[in-house]
């Protein structure tokens, strides 16, 4: 009798363990659905030249600065689907509302929902590239007027690291988007090298409104 309530206990307590280790419980479980993939890609805070640089094409992205560190949200399959605009967030919650109601987006949106080809999405991307360029450009020229001491030399230098390295991060996007292949691979590239410009500019940007909170942006329709 004894021996048969052992084997009773036993039997329960072999059949719990079954179903709390398929339930993920015990570290032998596996979880039915995915781990959800970061969409959060960090983004440092760099900015200048001694001399407002001239943006070329090409780039890349340095060193954190801590008086604006800036987060790029969207990860780079994110960033490089036709008409999206990387989510971006600075440790300045008034700047990010500012940013967000950015007229170069707001333009960018409205003629990726009117592109009918692939040719048309490229030309569009390369087109918002060129215009966040002059945007990096302007605000750079505009925040190392205002700063001084230690932090204009800050800013200059992120800006120097910046230009140092935009080469390679243009040639890891064009490289990453040719290893995907398929018939967007073009159209890939030129929105995630667009996106790779606005994320620049936001830095840039975010340092300006550290100094003037009115900022205004170069673009115009």
């Amino acid at each position: 009798m004894i021996h048969k309530k052992l084997c009773s206990v036993v039997l329960s307590m072999a059949t719990v363990s079954a179903v709390l280790a398929g339930c993920g419980i015990f570290g032998g479980g596996q979880s039915s659905s995915a781990p959800a993939q970061s969409d959060s890609a960090s983004v440092s805070s760099q900015a200048a030249v001694s001399s407002a640089p001239q943006e070329s094409s090409a780039p890349a992205q340095s060193a954190a600065s801590s008086e604006a560190a800036v987060s790029s949200s969207g990860n780079q399959e994110s960033d490089s689907l036709p008409g999206a605009v990387g989510k971006i967030e600075t440790n300045d919650k008034d700047f990010n509302k500012k940013f967000a109601v950015n007229p170069i987006d707001k333009a960018y949106v409205a003629e990726s929902v009117n592109a009918l080809s692939n040719q048309d999405m490229i030309g569009i991307a390369d087109k918002y590239a060129g215009l966040w360029q002059k945007e990096i450009n302007s605000a750079y020229g505009k925040v190392t007027k205002l700063a001084t001491g230690s932090a204009l030399d800050e800013i200059r230098a992120d800006q120097n690291d910046w230009l140092t390295d935009k080469k390679a991060a243009l040639a890891k996007i064009s490289a990453d988007a040719q290893a995907a292949g398929g018939t967007l691979a073009q159209v890939s590239e030129a929105t995630a090298v667009m996106n790779f410009y606005r994320s620049r500019a936001v830095e840039v940007y975010r340092q300006l409104y550290s100094y003037q909170k009115d900022y205004s942006y170069a673009y115009s329709k």
